[in-house]
């Protein structure tokens, strides 16, 4: 963000991550009174995340599955708008003993 943009309470908004559930989102935060406010490109990104969640909101659980030596777990095909889909790469992270994460590479 090139530009300062304050706020009526005379603070400058700074770039912040926050969280909301599971995902993070970035979005504009005053340093004075705390206030949020979204870019246009912030809010592109956190209704995409929003429609993602709801999506995978849809599903009560998933199963993983035996496949020879391997395990399978499959995404749902609705999720295929948004970038999940067959041959895409990505790369698993552990979030703690109980959660795994997988991130998408980006440029594939």
């Amino acid at each position: 963000m090139s530009k300062l943009l304050k706020c009526d309470c005379g603070g400058v908004f700074k770039e912040s991550t926050k969280s909301e559930g599971e995902f993070q989102y970035d979005v504009l935060v005053c340093s004075k009174c705390g206030e949020e406010m979204f870019t246009r490109e912030q809010t592109k990104k956190y209704v995409r995340l929003l429609k993602i969640q709801e999506e995978l909101n849809k599903i009560e659980s998933m199963i993983i599955k035996k496949s020879g030596n391997s395990r399978n777990v499959t995404i749902p095909s609705s999720l295929a708008k948004y970038g999940f889909v067959e041959g895409k790469k990505f790369i698993w992270k552990v979030k703690d003993e109980q959660s795994l994460v997988f991130e998408l590479v980006k440029g594939r």
